[in-house]
Formats: C-alpha cells, sequence, structure tokens
C-alpha cells in the first residue's frame, strides 16, 4: 500500500475507532450512572478482569494499560465500598492479590456490559452474522499487526477473543 494511502487509511480508522468507542462508552458511563454504586468505567472493567481470579496489581495494570500509581485509587475505592479485598498471595507473601468481592460480582451481574439496545449491538445486529465475524476477525488480526506497545498487545484476556469467536449478532428483520 502506497505510504499516502496508508496513513489516510490509518487516520480514517482512528476517527472510526474513536466514534465507535465513544458510542460504547456513552451506553456504559450511562447505565453506570444509574446504579446507586456510582463506580467509574474503569472500575467496572477493573471488576471484570478480576471476575475468573485474582491478580496481582501489576498484573491488573498492565492488562488494563494503566500504571500501577493509576490502578491504586480506583482499587482503594473498591475496597472501601466492599466490591473487592486485597490479599496475600499465598505462594508469595510480599505479593498483594486483587479478589472481587460477592457484592462486585452482584454489581457485574446487574450492570451488564452491554446490552441489545447499545449503539454498537444496534450496529452489529444491522450487519447481521457473517459481516460481524469478519469484522472482528479483521480487527483482531489488524490488532496482532500492531506494535507490542499498543494497548491491544498480548496482555489482552483471551475470553474476549473467546466472546468474539462465538459473536451472535442476527440479520435485522
Amino acid at each position: 500500500m502506497a505510504e499516502a494511502s496508508c496513513i489516510q487509511h490509518a487516520f480514517a480508522l482512528r476517527l472510526l475507532a474513536a466514534s465507535i468507542v465513544k458510542a460504547g462508552k456513552r451506553d456504559m458511563e450511562k447505565r453506570l450512572d444509574e446504579h446507586p454504586s456510582k463506580i467509574s468505567m474503569q472500575q467496572y472493567l477493573l471488576l471484570l478482569l478480576l471476575l475468573d481470579q485474582p491478580q496481582g496489581l501489576r498484573e491488573a495494570s498492565q492488562q488494563m494499560g494503566l500504571e500501577p500509581s493509576t490502578l491504586v485509587p480506583m482499587v482503594d475505592e473498591l475496597v472501601r465500598k466492599g466490591f473487592l479485598q486485597r490479599s496475600q498471595d499465598r505462594h508469595d507473601r510480599r505479593r498483594v492479590l486483587l479478589e472481587i468481592m460477592p457484592e462486585g460480582k452482584t454489581l457485574l451481574a446487574h450492570v451488564p456490559a452491554v446490552q441489545e439496545h447499545d449503539a454498537i449491538a444496534s450496529g452489529l445486529t444491522v450487519l447481521g452474522k457473517e459481516k460481524t465475524a469478519l469484522l472482528l476477525s479483521l480487527l483482531w488480526e489488524f490488532a496482532q499487526c500492531m506494535p507490542s506497545e499498543g494497548i491491544l498487545q498480548a496482555h489482552l484476556p483471551e475470553k474476549l477473543q473467546t466472546l468474539s469467536d462465538e459473536s451472535s449478532c442476527e440479520t435485522a428483520s
């Protein structure tokens, strides 16, 4: 691909991605604002990250693309609200694990990450199952081509890849 064309495509992709992220963030923030917990979107994402298993602060910060010092105040607030707990690693007493509490799991159950009427879900429904699968496949392939310091690096939870493989969008009638 010619360099000028590549730059134009990169710019167009950046604008499209920003628009999609903005729509998803708007829908999620609306749900979080309506919930009595009053947690931030990043705090919500941290709870999702810890849903399957406890993790150390460093691992969680790497997966979220944040510095550990940025994550500490979020963790403190989630601990204060009873959604997370810090515990000592049984294998390494120097390491502190972050573990989601039952209250955090309840919050995640009551505030879904995506709902049918969200802008992104609606758009994927209109695209239909085959085009959605193709779109996700191409985006995953593209993410693997990006330099490792990008936000989509090997730290991205495999659960998200599984979710994209199990796309269940239906064509709108």
